[in-house]
């Protein structure tokens, strides 16, 4: 009863009122937990304990369904040809929801990573490649989309996008374009390639620092790094540099082109990089190629590899018995 009142109450704070007289909600009996989870206007189903330290499980899926009443009840979108209208928007909601009620926040970084198979999120249900490519992008991914907005805008610019597109499109069946059309609206900005590459495209955005090297220089040490973006929008991304003698460097790439050559000089040989280190571009979906190394030298890679092959060796020696 807490869970319903205090989503209900937010999701007219946040976005609008709700605007029927009743919400009934039925929770099944543990063995009938199939019929759990489920949303119908004026009407969802959460799911019963079946232990007795069930953590906040229940308490995520009731506000779940009950931002369904917004999503999927009042906006109407289609569930079927634009699920992630649906499901997407309630998931991000529910994520808001468990955050402001109950504290606590996903780790999208870590989601992100779960992303192996994007498809796009504009095309009917029933042409994903699966059923678990299904869920992936509609409700996983269509909620990273939004939060990479949000970081993009801000929360209050987005909490205003929110407002606007339900206030404007309650009951009348928005498709994504009318999506885009409120978010170009109040932000007065064109999202044409955000929309495109990531919507209907259904492509992630891959940072990665490819290339480092250090050459002597007259002054000091001249060093080059080579940044890629793997797909996705541009986006501002942060970019630190740390050198031998301890001193570090920021910068801010803005992400327009798909790479770019950074060019430093210092008095002693960059030592690595790091490209959006504090993890602020949410739908990054490859983590381990954001960080580098300088090159080593040829005659100490000669030797660790001399090594690593000797280990493995004793190693496979031991167990060759």
């Amino acid at each position: 009863m807490h869970a319903a009142k205090s989503a209900l109450a937010k999701l007219g704070e946040w976005y609008g009122e709700y605007p029927y007289s009743t919400l009934s909600v039925v929770i099944p009996p543990a063995e009938g937990n199939g019929a759990g989870g489920m949303e119908y206007p004026t009407l969802v189903t959460g799911a019963a304990a079946r232990d007795d330290n069930p953590g906040y499980e229940l308490e995520r899926t009731l506000v779940h369904e009950i931002a369904h009443q917004y999503w999927y009840g009042i906006i109407a979108t289609n569930e079927f040809e634009e699920a992630w209208l649906d499901e997407g928007f309630t998931s991000y909601t529910e994520d808001k929801l468990m955050s402001n009620i109950y504290g606590l926040v996903p780790n999208i970084t870590m989601e992100a990573s779960y992303m192996t198979n994007p498809e796009p999120l504009e095309q009917f249900s029933w042409r994903y490649a699966s059923a678990d490519s299904y869920a992936d992008n509609v409700y996983l991914r269509g909620k990273l989309v939004l939060n990479s907005l949000e970081r993009q805008v801000g929360e209050k610019v987005m909490n205003k996008i929110l407002r606007t597109y339900y206030q404007k499109y309650r009951f009348k069946h928005p498709s994504s374009s009318d999506f885009q059309k409120i978010v170009e609206t109040v932000t007065n900005t064109k999202w044409n390639d955000f929309f495109q590459a990531h919507v209907q495209r259904g492509e992630m955005t891959d940072y990665s620092v490819e290339h480092i090297s250090s050459e002597k220089s007259d002054n000091g040490y001249e060093s080059r790094v080579l940044l890629r973006r793997y797909g996705g929008s541009a986006h501002k991304v942060g970019i630190w540099l740390r050198f031998e003698d301890g001193q570090t460097v920021r910068k801010i790439w803005d992400g327009v082109q798909n790479h770019v050559q950074v060019k430093l000089n210092s008095s002693s040989p960059l030592a690595y990089a790091a490209i959006d280190p504090g993890y602020h571009v949410v739908l990054d979906n490859h983590r381990y190629n954001n960080f580098l190394k300088a090159e080593v030298p040829a005659k100490v890679r000669t030797r660790w590899s001399t090594g690593l092959t000797q280990i493995i060796e004793g190693l496979f020696g031991t167990l060759a018995w």
